[in-house]
């Protein structure tokens, strides 16, 4: 390895992992662990399953760096006591996903539990007379490492990482106990501040969620009335049952329908545009937002020249996330696996586009690859208030609400950069919290 020393600052030297400070070390997992083991093979194994008795951790349970006992599979008290005592977890394992898509992250078990673990988890026993566990997890976790690993994986499709790789995979270590719990310390408080505010982004999307029960839908009586009235044009109306009670918005007394989508809407979709065509950014003539099928940035896809709709209601016709609804403000072009709703009377709005993501999924057809396709959603029936004035108020509510939540997770991502940064300082030795 060929290095300018000039660029290598005092007190610190060079190692196959980086510049580290030169009274830190370089450790492979296998020398700071007591124990390292690939879970129960389930499929050779064959573990009795039951609803309730002793989970069984797997990959999908190691979730952002977090061990997670929701949806966990469970195991008989009986096929439990019939491995050794090297599958009972303990506090202060580490678990790591070196199969498949989680392949590259783990998480500490930071508490006593009865439960054991399948052959996609690998776990990590540190030797704490070498190592802080928690310090052992963010090292391993961080970027460099973690991206180190996925690139040494075997096979292909899933990918895997043998214990064999996994025991040579090597992390930057403090000499001191003393350091590692300082750096340790300083990430888990990070770590918090981010927990906190996902709460708090959860409890205001709960929020809004039961607005939206209380504002998007009637009470069992007034249905019954409203259906009677009805019930002569289109006798299919009498059999639709809306449970949850509603909540009117002070200034309104109109009445409220049950209406077809297709009754309302003209009911169209996006057209084919390559990403190549598109810009990343906006820019002057690039202006119009592009929007797909993903979820992830409100489906923002990229930019365009021309727009193909303006204020209108979109949602995701094929795929992972068909039945995923927005409202779209402004001039827009959107693809082809989105569905748009068009409307010259001002349908087109926030309340209607909520009042539909409120029964979307239900008409989902999950018959190999999900769709929501268009003849479906001009059946679909959606509860709105007749007056655009009361879905424009209910909008605006709803509106505020998504504001509020979206500053929020703004905020969020600005923490989880800064704890980007913090590791990529700390775990290097560039700031040092210990003299």
């Amino acid at each position: 390895m060929i290095t300018d020393v000039k660029t290598i600052p005092a007190g610190y030297k060079q190692t196959e992992i980086g510049v580290i400070p030169s009274d830190w070390d370089v450790k492979d997992l296998k020398s700071v662990a007591l124990d390292m083991l690939q879970g129960i093979n389930t499929a050779i194994d064959k573990p009795e399953y039951v609803s309730c008795g002793i989970p069984i951790l797997k990959a999908n349970n190691i979730i952002d760096q977090k061990v997670s006992f929701e949806e966990v599979d469970q195991i008989s008290q009986k096929t439990f006591n019939r491995y050794s005592d090297r599958f009972r977890l303990r506090e202060n394992d580490f678990l790591f996903s070196n199969i498949g898509a989680r392949l590259g992250t783990g998480s500490l078990l930071e508490n006593n539990c009865d439960c054991s673990f399948a052959w996609n988890v690998m776990r990590i026993v540190p030797d704490i007379k070498k190592i802080v566990p928690k310090y052992l997890a963010y090292a391993v976790n961080s970027p460099k490492i973690s991206n180190g690993i996925k690139n040494n994986q075997s096979g292909s499709g899933m990918g895997f990482v043998p214990k064999g790789t996994m025991q040579q995979v090597c992390i930057p270590i403090p000499q001191t106990l003393s350091e590692q719990l300082a750096i340790a310390t300083a990430l888990s408080d990070t770590d918090a501040l981010i927990e906190k505010l996902e709460k708090l982004i959860a409890k205001k999307k709960a929020i809004k969620q039961g607005a939206m029960q209380q504002l998007l839908t009637i009470d069992n009586g007034q249905l019954i009335m409203n259906n009677e009235k009805k019930s002569e044009k289109n006798s299919q109306l009498s059999t639709i049952n809306y449970p949850l009670p509603r909540r009117r918005l002070p200034g309104f007394s109109g009445e409220w329908e049950v209406k077809k989508l297709g009754e309302i809407f003209k009911v169209t979709r996006g057209q084919v545009l390559s990403t190549k065509k598109m810009s990343v950014s906006k820019l002057s003539d690039y202006k119009y937002p592009v929007y797909s099928s993903q979820t992830l940035n409100n489906g923002l896809t990229g930019f365009f020249n021309e727009f193909l709709f303006a204020n209108a209601i979109t949602w995701t016709t094929d795929g992972a996330n068909a039945g995923e609804v927005k409202y779209r403000n402004g001039k827009f072009y959107c693809t082809n696996v989105c569905g748009v709703l068009i409307s010259e009377e001002g349908f087109a709005n926030r309340c209607v586009a909520e009042a539909f993501g409120l029964v979307s999924k239900k008409y989902v057809s999950y018959v190999g690859n999900p769709k929501l396709m268009n003849n479906v959603v001009k059946i679909i029936p959606v509860f709105i208030p007749m007056d655009v004035k009361e879905q424009t108020a209910i909008a605006n509510v709803l509106s505020d609400m998504d504001t509020e939540i979206e500053k929020l997770e703004n905020k969020l991502g600005k923490y989880r950069q800064i704890k980007t940064g913090m590791m990529q300082q700390l775990l290097t030795g560039k700031i040092r919290l210990v003299n």
